[in-house]
């Protein structure tokens, strides 16, 4: 009948290109070709009930953007794998026969060249300037200055080399922390001993002269300090020393400032004589 002749001319076509479709998705559905191709053509061609539900474009897209991809990496892998079949047919003969037409007599001139260039010599072995080869009577080139390098300058016996400082709202909490090197000759050799310097302390000591705490340098305190009790009995060259005296609040390798104005009756005075000199008689 003439409908069934129209409904077969309608659906032929579609249901051929269903056919196809499926067939690709058999066969290509690990490589992801088989949703590219069902996409678009459910997208654009499909007219049966029994094709498939069509994608949104973005996700159409996306799929063809990993069908490139795929495409461009087999394409590669062809490349490389041909690339290696014919490295493999390549033997030693024949690199022995590319070289075969070289010589050592054909790079001896470009060798030569370049050996003389480093040397500073040109084809006729002339100096490369005449000027600056020029040498004095000791055979140092006169352009050349001779620069001696700075001495190091020696420390004292007794010397601070580090100061910092504690400046914040609590101002029982300033002071200075500091390292005083100090330098022995039996055993030869240095030791560092630390220090902790309030600002209550620094200001006490200037005041014994009618001094501000600014007005007395914390180096020179730290080394009064130390040089003091080194003449005090103070073993600075022993790390042990009265470890074993419970008498001894302190050791020698650290110093608070006011344990030691505490333990010596004297050393207050002591500083202040030595670091802004004797009290004025009235």
């Amino acid at each position: 009948p003439s409908s069934t002749l129209k409904m077969a001319m309608v659906s032929g076509p579609a249901m051929i290109m269903s056919a196809a479709a499926a067939a690709a998705a058999h066969i290509c559905r690990p490589a992801g070709l088989a949703a590219g191709i069902f996409a678009h053509v459910s997208a654009k061609s499909m007219t049966s009930p029994h094709a498939c539900t069509s994608m949104p474009p973005a996700t159409i897209a996306a799929r063809r953007r990993r069908l490139l991809v795929q495409m461009a990496e087999r394409q590669a892998e062809e490349e490389l794998r041909s690339l290696a079949a014919e490295l493999d047919d390549v033997t030693e003969e024949d690199f022995d026969g590319a070289s075969a037409g070289w010589s050592d007599d054909s790079f001896s001139g470009v060798w030569a060249g370049n050996a003389a260039a480093d040397a500073g010599v040109d084809d006729a072995g002339s100096s490369w300037n005449s000027d600056l080869a020029e040498t004095s009577e000791g055979g140092q080139q006169e352009w050349i200055s001779r620069v001696a390098a700075p001495k190091r300058k020696a420390l004292k016996r007794i010397e601070t080399t580090a100061v910092g400082m504690v400046d914040v709202h609590f101002a029982r909490r300033n002071g200075f922390h500091a390292e005083v090197t100090v330098q022995h000759k039996k055993p030869k050799a240095a030791t560092v001993h630390r220090l902790w310097v309030s600002s209550n302390v620094m200001q006490e000591i200037a005041a014994l002269r009618g001094k501000k705490e600014h007005e007395i340098e914390i180096e020179r305190v730290c080394e009064e300090i130390v040089e003091y009790l080194d003449e005090n009995g103070v073993d600075l060259a022993d790390p042990d020393w009265a470890m074993e005296d419970d008498s001894v609040p302190f050791s020698s390798d650290f110093f608070a400032a006011r344990t030691l104005l505490n333990y010596y009756a004297d050393l207050k005075q002591h500083l202040a004589e030595k670091l802004l000199g004797p009290a004025k008689s009235e």
